[in-house]
Parts: structure tokens; sequence; C-alpha cells
């Protein structure tokens, strides 16, 4: 189950990788401290050596936008991406032929 459909029927739990080590917030879980935290992929289907199909790179782009972002942070069930990850996946789809 996912942080979103954390309700007041859910006990959220402090959790570490190892005994020794420190024990974490589910609040850690955009930091990927938290041990259960994980990344959601968005996979599409591009032939290698073909242009991206117009209209997914646009969904790509705005989802990858500052009001794409905020239409995320307004949903309440996923994370934002950090600017290292925008950058990083613009700077794939403006280089991929």
């Amino acid at each position: 189950m996912g942080m979103a459909y954390a309700d007041s029927a859910v006990e959220v739990i402090l959790l570490s990788d190892h005994a020794d080590d420190p024990a974490y917030a589910c609040e850690n879980v955009a930091s990927a401290a938290y041990p259960l935290s994980r990344v959601t992929d968005f996979h599409v289907d591009k032939q290698p050596g073909k242009q991206l199909d117009p209209v997914m790179e646009e969904l790509l782009r705005f989802i990858l936008s500052k009001r794409g972002q905020q239409v995320v942070s307004g949903q309440q069930t996923f994370l934002l991406l950090h600017s290292g990850q925008t950058r990083d996946s613009l700077d794939a789809l403006d280089t991929a032929p």
C-alpha cells in the first residue's frame, strides 16, 4: 500500500534497514530515507532511432513542467519530482532522436 492510502485506520511505523540503523518516519519517503520508499517510473513505447509520438512528448513535457507538478501536488497522491529528476528527464527528451 502506498502512502496515498494511509488514513486513520492505518498505523504508520518507524522503519530502519538494519537493527543498528536509525529508524525513519514515513515523512522521509520523499527523500528515499524511509526503507519502503520507491520510485514510480513512466515508460513509453518508442521504437529505437525513431521520433517519440508528438502527443506523448507533449504529455511528458507537461508532467515535467512546473504546472504539471502543481497538478501532481494538488492530487496529494504522488510526490513531486526533485529538480534533478525533471532536469534529467527533460534532457533525455531533448536528446532523443
